[in-house]
């Protein structure tokens, strides 16, 4: 992260053919955040992030592109930050990321999206779990990033009896995609 920003030719992920970039700190320092949610992808970041440092992105580039689409958006990016503003974003007024190797671009990037977002706001009582009066399946990733199971487990203790919790030990975010 320190030599950058510098200039790299890279494959795009779509058409493989070579283009020229500059990448910056916080290009790079997000593109190690994706792999983290799949642990088969999330394996191969030493090897990626050593050929980093030695100039080669490729390996990297293509640890991002299987989660991501054209200019780093899938699918489920829109949907995202909609929920995010809307249901997460709100709570963090005041709060500015510490100085670290990975910079402020991730908070940069969701104060942009919400700026631009009109999203609603959320019911009354939504950030309450009462208990269900229906059977209850929860699933975690044991290796989830993002939503560990011990959040699934704070749930399934608040939705009570009624619910069930499932860890796959070595499954990452999404596990209903195994």
């Amino acid at each position: 992260l320190a030599d950058l920003p510098r200039e790299a030719r890279l494959p795009h992920p779509l058409t493989g053919r070579e283009e020229q970039l500059t990448l910056t700190r916080d290009q790079v320092a997000q593109w190690v955040r994706p792999p983290l949610y799949t642990p088969v992808l999330a394996s191969g970041l030493p090897f990626a992030i050593t050929e980093a440092k030695a100039g080669r992105f490729t390996p990297l580039m293509g640890l991002v592109a299987p989660m991501s689409g054209p200019r780093g958006m899938s699918l489920a990016t829109g949907m995202h930050f909609a929920v995010v503003c809307a249901e997460d974003f709100p709570r963090l007024s005041g709060v500015t990321e510490a100085s670290t190797d990975f910079g402020d671009g991730t908070l940069r990037q969701y104060q942009e999206a919400c700026a631009s977002l009109t999203v609603g706001t959320p019911p009354a009582g939504f950030y309450s779990l009462p208990p269900s009066t229906v059977p209850a399946l929860l699933l975690s990733g044991g290796a989830d990033p993002a939503t560990p199971p011990r959040h699934a487990e704070r749930g399934a203790k608040a939705l009570g009896t009624l619910a069930r919790h499932v860890v796959i030990p070595q499954a990452g975010h999404g596990t209903l995609a195994l």
